[in-house]
C-alpha cells in the first residue's frame, strides 16, 4: 500500500509473479496452522518438547496454539477463495480469545479461558495465558483477515511482521527484552515464527497488490531491483551480527573491534549489492534498448508493409475495375489484362491460355510499358505463339505444375537460349529477369502470365510474385467469366432462333386455324341449323337430338379455337400499361355477368378505389375469366357470394377473387394453370380449359404471380400481383 499522500503506483505488475507471492502466502498460513496443531498435541499428550522447544526457552500457550490454528486455516480458505463465512467465523473467533486476554491483563482479572482444557505448570506470569505481544499481534492479524481486501490489510501485516521479526532477532541475540514485556509471559520462539508466517501470508495475500508487494510484483528493472535487496536487508544484517557476536562471546575479539567490523562488514556486503543491483540494472536497461530499436525497426518494417499492401490494394482495385469494363468482351479483355499487369509489375507482358484439349498453350495478349518496344516485344512472342503443355518452356513447366517460376538472367543468356532469327529482337528487348505464374478458373490452371523486366537491378521479388498471382487469379475470374459470358450469349442467341421459329410455327398453327379449321366448322355449324329447321318434321327424336350435338359441340369447338387464337395472341402481345381502375373494370364485367342471368341471387362485394398501372384490354380478359370463373361454380349456391379486393399491407398491391362456390381439391392445385386441364367434369360445369391458362400467361406478361387457395365445397380465392414479387415467402402463400 503505498504511504498516505503519495502518489499510487501505476506501473503494471507481473501476473505470474503475483500469482507467487498467493502461492507462497497459502503454504505460509498452512505452516503457521501446522504449528499450532502440534503444538495442541504437545498439551494434550503431555510432550513439553512439542510446547517448549527448549527447558531454557518460552513455551507457547494452548490459547496461542488454538489461534495459530484458527488463523491459519481462515488466511489459507481467503486465499483460496472459499467460504468466506467460515472465515469470518474463525476471524471472529481468534479476535474473541485474543480481545479477552488483552482486557484480561489490562483489567487485572482473570476470565477463566486461560486453562480451560489443561493447567499450566510452569510459573511464567499468568498461567497459561499468552503473552500481551502475542495477543496484540494476534488481534491485529483477525482484524486483517476480516478486512483483507481493504487498504490497511498490508499495514497491519507488515507492522506485524515487524514485531515478530524483533522477537526472533531477541532469541537469535539473547536479548530478552526483545521477546519478552516486564513480567507477562515472553512470545515463544516458534510463537514468533508462526506469527511471521500468519503477517507474510496476510502481506501476500491481497489479490490486488498494493505498497512493498507491488513493488515486488513488478517486472520492471525498479521490482527486479527490490526482490534483490529485501530479503539481503532483512537476512544479511541479523546473519552477520550474530556472527560478530558469537566471536566476541568466544573471546576472540573485543566489543570495539565488533562495532568496527560490524560497520566495515556492512558496507562491503551492501557495496557488493549496489554493485550487482547496478550491473543488472544496466543489463536490463540494455535489453531494454535492444527491444526498444528492435520494436522501432519493426514498426518501421509494418509501416512499410502496411503502404505497400495499401498500394498493392489500390492496384488490384484498379486492375479489377479496369477487367470489370471490359467483362464480356473476351479479346478486350486478355488485351486490358496483359496491359494492366505490363503497367503495374513488369515491363513486358505475356498471357497464355491452354487449348480446349488442354495439349497447347496458345498465346493470346500481350503488352509492353515502353511502346518504342511493343512492336518487337510482339515480334518476339509471335514466334512462341503455340506451346505444347510438354514442352520445357517456362509457360509450359508452369502449366503442368500449377507452381510459379521466376529467375534473374542476363541479356546473353536470354540470347544464347533464344532461336536465331529471334536473336536481334531479344538483344533490343535486353530481358534481365521474368516470373510466370498460373490462371486458374475454379481451382484449375487454365493458363499462364509472364512478365519480364528490361532493367539490371530490378528482379523480381516474392512479394512480386504474390501480387502477380492475385492479379492472375483475378485474371482467371475474368476470363471464366467473359467465356461463360460468350456460352451464355451463344445459348441466348440458340434459343432465341428456336423461340422465333417456335413463333412461325405457332404463327402458321393459328393461321391454319383461323382459316382451315374454322371452314368446316362453319360448314358443319350450318347444315345442322339447316337440318333442325328445314327438315325438324321428318326428323326421329332420336335425329334431332344427334343434330343439336352436333351443333352444339360445333359451337364448343369453335369457342376453345377462339380461345387458343387469344391464348396465343396474348403470348405475343407486349402490355401497354397505364392506370386503370380495377373496381370499374370490374363492376363493368359484373354487370354483363349478372345481364345473362338477372334472377339469380348473388351478393357482389368489390372494394372501392383499387387501381393498377396494367394494360386495360388484357386487364379485362382476366378479370372477365376470373369473375366469370366465380360466377360459374357459385350457381349452385341458394346465396351466392363474389368479392374482389386486395390485401392489406402488401407491395406490390396482392388483389383477390373469392367465392363460396364448389371449390376445388387442393391437391390437384398444379392442375389449375395448365392448358386444357379440368378440375370439374363438363356435364358439371362448362368451360374450355383455356381461361385460367391465359389468365396465368396475362399476369406474368405484366411481370406478377397468380396463385389459388381453395376447400372442395367451400369456395376459391384467386390471388394475383401486377408486378415483380422480390420477397414471395412473405405472401399469404407461397404463390405458383
Amino acid at each position: 500500500m503505498a504511504a498516505a499522500g503519495s502518489k499510487p503506483s501505476t506501473e503494471p505488475t507481473s501476473s505470474r509473479i503475483v500469482a507467487g507471492f498467493a502461492r507462497a502466502a497459502r503454504a505460509a498460513s498452512l505452516a503457521a496452522a501446522v504449528i499450532g496443531a502440534v503444538v495442541c498435541v504437545g498439551w494434550l499428550t503431555g510432550v513439553r518438547a512439542l510446547v517448549q522447544l527448549h527447558p531454557g526457552l518460552a513455551e507457547m500457550k494452548l490459547n496461542t496454539a488454538v489461534t495459530l490454528i484458527l488463523l491459519g486455516a481462515a488466511l489459507w480458505l481467503a486465499i483460496g477463495r472459499r467460504a468466506a463465512r467460515v472465515v469470518h467465523g474463525l476471524a471472529a473467533a481468534a479476535i474473541a480469545v485474543t480481545a479477552a486476554t488483552l482486557v484480561e491483563y489490562a483489567a487485572g482479572i482473570n476470565l477463566g479461558i486461560d486453562q480451560l482444557v489443561v493447567r499450566d505448570v510452569v510459573a511464567d506470569g499468568a498461567r497459561g495465558r499468552m503473552s500481551p505481544a502475542t495477543a496484540a499481534s494476534l488481534l491485529l492479524l483477525a482484524a486483517a483477515v476480516l478486512g483483507l481486501a481493504s487498504q490497511w490489510a498490508e499495514r497491519l501485516g507488515l507492522l506485524v511482521m515487524l514485531s515478530a521479526h524483533v522477537a526472533v532477532l531477541g532469541y537469535l541475540y539473547g536479548v530478552r527484552d526483545l521477546y519478552a514485556i516486564g513480567p507477562y509471559s515472553a512470545v515463544a520462539l516458534h510463537t514468533a515464527v508462526a506469527i511471521y508466517l500468519l503477517a507474510a501470508a496476510v502481506v501476500g495475500a491481497e489479490g490486488r497488490p498494493r505498497g512493498v508487494l507491488a513493488l515486488l510484483a513488478r517486472d520492471s528493472p525498479g521490482g527486479v531491483l527490490a526482490r534483490q535487496l529485501v530479503p539481503a536487508a532483512l537476512v544479511v544484517p541479523a546473519v552477520l551480527a550474530l556472527v560478530l557476536q558469537w566471536g566476541e562471546r568466544a573471546g576472540w575479539y573485543s566489543t570495539g573491534f565488533v562495532r568496527a567490523m560490524l560497520v566495515v562488514s556492512s558496507s562491503v556486503i551492501f557495496m557488493a549489492l549496489i554493485r550487482r543491483a547496478a550491473v543488472e540494472t544496466d543489463d536490463l536497461h540494455q535489453l531494454a534498448e535492444q527491444a526498444m530499436r528492435e520494436s522501432e525497426e519493426s514498426r518501421e518494417a509494418s509501416l512499410i508493409s502496411v503502404v505497400r499492401s495499401g498500394d498493392r490494394l489500390r492496384a488490384l482495385a484498379r486492375v479489377s475495375d479496369a477487367f470489370a469494363a471490359v467483362a464480356t468482351t473476351y479479346q478486350p479483355l486478355l488485351d486490358e489484362i496483359a496491359r494492366a499487369v505490363a503497367d503495374l509489375v513488369g515491363d513486358g507482358c505475356m498471357v497464355t491460355l491452354l487449348s480446349d484439349d488442354g495439349e497447347r498453350l496458345c498465346h493470346v495478349a500481350n503488352a509492353h510499358r515502353e511502346r518504342a518496344l511493343t512492336a518487337d516485344y510482339k515480334t518476339y512472342l509471335a514466334g512462341l505463339e503455340v506451346v505444347r503443355v510438354d514442352s520445357p518452356s517456362i509457360s509450359a513447366r508452369v502449366a503442368r505444375t500449377g507452381q510459379p517460376i521466376r529467375a534473374e538472367v542476363t541479356p546473353g543468356e536470354m540470347v544464347a537460349q533464344s532461336d536465331e532469327a529471334l536473336r536481334p529482337i531479344v538483344e533490343r528487348l535486353h530481358i534481365h529477369g521474368f516470373a510466370t505464374v498460373p490462371i486458374r478458373a475454379r481451382q484449375t490452371v487454365i493458363g499462364t502470365l509472364s512478365v519480364v523486366r528490361n532493367a539490371p537491378g530490378r528482379s523480381y521479388t516474392g512479394e512480386d510474385v504474390t501480387l502477380l498471382q492475385d492479379l492472375a487469379d483475378r485474371a482467371g475470374l475474368a476470363i471464366e467469366n467473359a467465356r461463360l459470358y460468350a456460352r451464355l450469349e451463344q445459348r441466348v442467341q440458340e434459343r432465341t432462333a428456336e423461340l422465333e421459329a417456335a413463333n412461325q410455327e405457332l404463327e402458321a398453327f393459328s393461321s391454319s386455324v383461323a382459316h382451315d379449321l374454322r371452314a368446316p366448322l362453319r360448314a358443319i355449324s350450318g347444315f345442322s341449323h339447316a337440318l333442325l329447321e328445314d327438315a325438324a318434321d321428318r326428323l326421329t327424336s332420336d335425329d334431332a337430338r344427334r343434330a343439336r350435338q352436333i351443333r352444339d359441340a360445333a359451337s364448343r369447338m369453335n369457342e376453345l379455337i377462339d380461345a387458343l387464337l387469344d391464348l396465343a395472341r396474348i403470348s405475343r402481345t407486349e402490355p401497354r400499361r397505364r392506370r386503370v381502375d380495377i373496381s370499374e373494370l370490374a363492376r363493368k364485367v359484373l354487370a354483363g355477368l349478372r345481364a345473362t342471368q338477372p334472377d339469380r341471387a348473388v351478393e357482389i362485394a368489390v372494394t372501392d378505389g383499387l387501381l393498377a398501372h396494367a394494360d386495360p384490354r388484357l386487364l379485362e380478359i382476366v378479370l372477365t375469366n376470373l369473375l366469370g370463373n366465380a360466377w360459374k361454380f357459385t350457381g349452385k349456391r341458394a346465396q351466392a357470394q363474389i368479392e374482389l379486393g386486395a390485401l392489406p399491407g402488401n407491395h406490390p398491391v396482392v388483389y383477390f377473387v373469392r367465392d363460396n362456390g364448389a371449390g376445388f381439391d387442393p391437391a390437384q392445385t398444379d392442375k389449375l394453370f395448365g392448358v386444357f386441364q379440368r378440375l370439374h367434369a363438363a356435364h358439371e360445369f362448362e368451360g374450355t380449359g383455356v381461361g385460367l391458362a391465359t389468365v396465368q400467361r396475362i399476369i406474368h406478361r405484366h411481370g406478377g404471380v397468380i396463385w389459388a387457395e381453395s376447400e372442395l365445397d367451400r369456395g376459391t380465392t384467386f390471388y394475383f400481383t401486377l408486378e415483380a414479387v422480390k420477397d414471395r415467402a412473405a405472401l399469404p402463400r407461397s404463390p405458383s
